[in-house]
């Protein structure tokens, strides 16, 4: 086990801490495990770029500073550049969950209880997410608004956990 899967682990581990003790409501821990991901994830992505560049020619170390900030930028290019890049892919099941909860994350940042209609306009990828929360997550759905299910945390530990056993490196 690498060191950044064992301080993933334990921020993780912290935050199960945290709801079991019932400090926490379901939401903060879908965002702190979001946080997490992303915050280990982003980590992992700048060491494999830094120590690709040690090795690059000029053009590509180029190339690669110039495009650097977009690399990192969001969860998808995060996820495609370490796909593309790195040979580095979650499975299907785990992508597909990740970004459900990345999406339920946004929603509760920026709308409370609700899916933005920015979100929503994408509306063959918002049902598939909103499938996808439903059954893995507990979520339950009213159209666009959202109650988080008492479960959900827990299922975004254990989603958080995988990711950080399987994926980071």
């Amino acid at each position: 086990m690498t060191d950044r899967q064992e301080r993933a682990l334990g921020r993780l581990l912290a935050i199960r801490d945290a709801l079991s003790r019932g400090t926490v409501s379901p939401e903060w821990v879908v965002i702190s495990v979001c946080t997490t991901l992303e915050t280990y994830c982003s980590e992992m992505l700048e060491e494999l770029i830094k120590n690709h560049l040690a090795s690059a020619d000029k053009f590509e170390a180029e190339l690669i500073t110039a495009q650097k900030s977009d690399l990192n930028k969001s969860w998808h290019s995060r996820l495609k550049w370490l796909s593309v890049g790195f040979s580095m892919q979650l499975d299907d099941s785990s992508h597909q969950d990740l970004l459900a909860l990345i999406e339920l994350r946004n929603a509760i940042a920026h709308n409370g209880h609700s899916f933005t209609s920015r979100q929503t306009a994408r509306y063959e990828e918002f049902l598939r997410h909103r499938k996808v929360l439903e059954s893995n997550f507990g979520v339950l759905f009213h159209g666009a608004a959202f109650k988080v299910g008492p479960t959900s945390g827990d299922m975004a530990i254990r989603l958080g956990r995988k990711i950080a056993l399987d994926f980071l490196r």
